[in-house]
């Protein structure tokens, strides 16, 4: 129905894959007013000649965070039903932290709101309590909670176009990479050096001088080894 209401919820399950129904849900009283998401991508430093900075080589996208605040309340201000704001801290934290004694890990997560849905682990979480009853007793609390996003592996790997089976690939040298470390960056087998320094008809795969592009096919037309004529 256009213009229903539709809450933010956490929802907590056993398994990676997070399929079927959850285990348990959290739903937040009040919807947040906003939320962040913040990517990393990380790459590695290498030296050039005279130790100058060379050029950053890639490495892989890190797993995203993704970060919102929203509010219980037990006073009723707002309109709706007052929150029991401690059983109700506690009952986020059950879904979302505690330790699951089954798969002796917390549980994944998915928080879903309208379009967002975001598989997750809980990285950390900060309680603000700001209003108390006579007695000591909660009535508002703040909930500042950050996840770490799961990224499926194939989609990681397609998002990064990596090691394609059917892509072929140019570089250019630069000062200081090693033909065993380019295979491994390209091919995740630092040991295919010498094949790949035959496809190139590198005659010593230990002078790669920088400026020289090397060609990087799918793997199976990397030629095979010589045979040991010993």
């Amino acid at each position: 129905m256009s213009g229903e209401l539709v809450k933010l919820v956490v929802m907590s399950f056993d398994t990676e894959a997070r399929s079927g129904a959850a285990k348990e849900t959290f739903s937040v009283q009040f919807n947040p007013t906003s939320y962040s998401r913040g990517f990393e991508v990380e790459y590695s430093e290498q030296n050039g000649a005279g130790n100058t900075a060379g050029a950053a080589q890639f490495q892989r996208i890190k797993a995203g965070d993704f970060a919102l605040e929203f509010t219980l309340d037990g006073t009723g201000v707002g309109g709706g039903t007052p929150a029991d704001v401690p059983a109700r801290v506690q009952d986020f934290l059950r879904v979302a932290r505690d330790f699951d004694g089954d798969i002796h890990r917390p549980r994944f997560l998915k928080v879903g709101w309208g379009t967002l849905m975001v598989k997750c682990v809980l990285k950390s979480v900060t309680l603000n309590y700001t209003l108390f009853k006579p007695d000591g007793s909660p009535l508002r609390a703040k909930i500042s909670a950050t996840f770490t996003e799961s990224q499926d592996e194939p989609l990681r790997t397609a998002r990064e176009d990596r090691r394609s089976a059917d892509l072929t690939r140019w570089r250019e040298i630069i000062q200081g990479e090693t033909l065993p470390n380019l295979a491994y960056r390209h091919f995740a087998d630092e040991t295919l050096y010498a094949r790949l320094a035959r496809f190139n008809d590198l005659d010593d795969f230990r002078d790669l001088q920088p400026g020289r592009t090397l060609k990087f096919p799918p793997l199976p037309q990397l030629p095979m080894p010589e045979a040991d004529d010993g």
